[in-house]
């Protein structure tokens, strides 16, 4: 397959499926030779250069070159969760869950193994007990291997097999990072320890005496580290779980800024207690997007200092992904939000296109840098799974519904097999045909209400009727009374002259006597004075209104979109506020 034909890969509950673009609808599903049982796989994940697929099933890992589909290694394991490529896809690394040997005098269970992929061979071994970012962690030339054991960071060489190289021992430390680039640095993080605060310090490799750079802060649980893509400077969102000023639910976030230099380090500035939803670096390393703030967000583009650069319209988003030029930026809202996307081109700062990906919950950009695909995926979402792909013109040009969706990826392609145009491409045809989520609903015509008794039988559709001799409403039954075993029933006698003169008369003297109560009643009557409104329980009633708008306030804060009449009654509110300043006086 040509290397510049962007390429995807499904699991669902059929199995694995790799998808070229570059067929027709019909014929859009390559034919690869999966081994017998890929419908039990766990997960599969690509190179970072797209030579290799691998996937992993109940009884081993398997790796695919995909250049001629032929599988190259396999490793015959029982209990694999996960897998991960070194940057350079020279090695694979296994996980299985971590089991307690009771035998003390077997060895311990390594649950983390680094095989050579070309040879097979296993290099390294380790225990990892938490699943939670088992992976290791990898310098760009793939000459040191890391990872952190309690607070101690162990570097290896993993050419020389099991050489520890060094170890970095920071008290409290509880995550690290390696930089891509050239010339590795490492960030580190130390939440808050007996009043001291928490930090985040950067070290040039093989030198931790003193830090390049860092940054200390109170209130932070936990972090996230995002490096540019030539690991010259980093981003950390800090999260913590309970905001100790009370106004949301949610905890408090805060973004800092850091660079390798050393001679710069910032808080970006953002709205004081504004939650942030997103954070992305630009491939061009040089500005990166922030999306933050109360719904409907704000989306900011920063530039190298972390300076604000432009701002874009506010809207409900809380996702952001740049296309492998970095030209073209697409601000989505997924998840609680009604998954619309707005693509920009960064060039000339104007929108170029718009689409909604309903219930989406994975969206990437194609290698190509003009489609992105969004899907919707089994467990998020048990029904409508399936994928669409998109121009960033907002055009659709494929879907398919997929039955237990759990996993779809590109191929990763080098940048280099898609120059950047000058002019951004035009919109293709938009995709017709396919499955459709959307179902037309007929309405039935609502026909008149017939009681139990009255369905499916050739009777009148009404069931009162009127005399139209005397004027009075007769109830007629449309089914005879049920006959009880045993009984006889006795059929109803017609009435004779005598009887039907007495009833006209008794009839007459009731219509007498009901006009002469209602003659009585017609007199003006004076009305009762109204009972006196209570002003503690009035002031008790407001109270609890807003209390009501305050709890709604909180819910659209956190994306959730309000009906008509809970949008009536946050206006009126200040009304309320009003009411309660009277109460009170």
């Amino acid at each position: 397959m040509p290397g510049n034909i962007p390429q995807f890969t499904v699991r669902s509950a059929a199995g694995l499926k790799i998808y070229n673009t570059s067929c027709t609808p019909k014929k859009y599903e390559t034919t690869v030779n999966f081994n017998k049982d890929d419908k039990n796989v766990r997960v599969f994940k690509y190179s970072s250069n797209g030579q290799y697929l691998a996937w992993a099933t109940a009884d081993g890992v398997y790796v695919l070159d995909t250049e001629d589909n032929k599988i190259v290694m396999e490793v015959t394991k029982r209990g694999i969760m996960d897998i991960d490529f070194s940057p350079r896809n020279t090695y694979i690394a296994t996980f299985e869950k971590y089991v307690k040997e009771r035998d003390p005098n077997k060895p311990p269970h390594k649950n983390l193994i680094i095989y050579d992929i070309v040879s097979g061979e296993q290099k390294m071994d380790f225990i990892q007990k938490n699943p939670k970012n088992w992976e290791v962690q990898w310098t760009e030339d793939e000459s040191v291997v890391a990872r952190l054991v309690n607070d101690q960071i162990e570097f290896y060489n993993i050419a020389e097999k099991s050489n520890l190289l060094n170890k970095f021992k920071l008290k409290g430390m509880t995550a690290f990072s390696i930089s891509p680039g050239k010339t590795p640095y490492v960030a580190t993080f130390v939440p808050e320890i007996k009043g001291n605060p928490a930090s985040v310090k950067i070290y040039s490799y093989n030198n931790y005496k003193t830090p390049v750079s860092a940054k200390s802060f109170f209130r932070v649980d936990n972090i996230d580290m995002y490096w540019n893509k030539i690991g010259t400077n980093l981003l950390v969102l800090t999260h913590t779980d309970v905001d100790t000023s009370g106004t949301t639910y949610y905890g408090e976030t805060a973004l800092y800024f850091l660079a390798i230099a050393g001679n710069y380090d910032c808080r970006v500035e953002l709205e004081t207690g504004a939650p942030i939803h997103d954070v992305a670096w630009s491939p061009n390393s040089r500005e990166f997007i922030v999306i933050y703030g109360f719904m409907p967000s704000k989306a900011i583009l920063f530039d190298y200092r972390a300076k604000p650069v432009f701002e874009f319209p506010r809207n409900h988003r809380n996702f952001v992904k740049f296309n492998c030029h970095g030209r073209v930026v697409c601000l989505a809202g997924f998840g609680n939000l009604a998954g619309e996307m707005d693509f920009w081109d960064l060039k000339t700062l104007k929108k170029i296109g718009s689409a909604q990906a309903s219930n989406a919950s994975y969206c990437e950009w194609c290698p190509d840098g003009q489609h992105i695909i969004t899907a919707t995926l089994t467990p998020r979402l048990r029904v409508d799974n399936g994928y669409k792909i998109w121009h960033y013109t907002g055009v659709k040009v494929f879907q398919e519904e997929i039955n237990e969706l759990y996993q779809i990826q590109w191929k990763p392609i080098s940048v280099d097999n898609f120059v950047e145009k000058t002019n951004l491409a035009p919109a293709p045809e938009p995709f017709v045909g396919g499955p459709e989520t959307e179902v037309k609903v007929v309405k039935k015509p609502v026909g008149v209400y017939r009681p139990p008794g009255a369905r499916g039988r050739n009777t009148p559709s009404n069931i009162l009727h009127k005399d139209i001799k005397t004027g009075s409403t007769e109830i007629i039954s449309a089914k005879k009374t049920a006959a009880i075993p045993g009984f006889v029933v006795e059929e109803k006698k017609e009435l004779t002259k005598s009887q039907k003169k007495n009833m006209r008369k008794n009839r007459k003297k009731a219509e007498a006597k009901a006009a002469a109560a209602a003659a009585g009643n017609s007199a003006p009557s004076t009305p009762e004075p109204a009972a006196p409104v209570d002003p503690a329980k009035k002031l008790r009633q407001v109270q609890k209104k807003l209390r009501e708008i305050e709890a709604l306030k909180v819910k659209q804060a956190g994306g959730a979109v309000l009906d008509e009449s809970q949008l009536t009654k946050l206006k009126r509110e200040p009304e309320l506020l009003k009411e309660l300043e009277k109460l009170k006086i």
